[in-house]
């Protein structure tokens, strides 16, 4: 018999200009890099919406995002999706993000 593995969830809260490495996404990370290339996600303001904020895929794989409504979009390397409470992101490697509005 075996027993499936344990889902691990993490909360990330992001503070403006904040980036999300690779280690921050894995239950247990052998090592923390906090190097531009660990880099997967960078949370980033609207150039004309002040206030307005969205997620850069920073990973070098393409993202599939599902919206509340059932929309799906893709989020290619270098491309924002807009952060929506609700909104549920695949980040690729068996990565889910869900945001949540506070």
């Amino acid at each position: 018999m075996t027993t499936p593995p344990s889902r691990t969830e993490h909360h990330i809260r992001l503070r403006r200009a904040a980036g999300v490495r690779a280690h921050r996404l894995l239950p247990e990370p052998a090592r923390h890099d906090c190097s531009d290339a660990a880099l997967v996600a960078e949370l980033v303001e609207h150039p004309g919406r002040p206030g307005r904020f969205g997620l850069v895929d920073r990973s070098g794989e393409t993202w599939t995002g599902t919206r509340s409504d059932g929309t799906v979009q893709t989020v290619e390397p270098g491309r924002r999706v807009p952060l929506r409470s609700g909104l549920d992101l695949d980040l690729g490697g068996g990565v889910r993000a869900v945001v949540r509005a506070r």
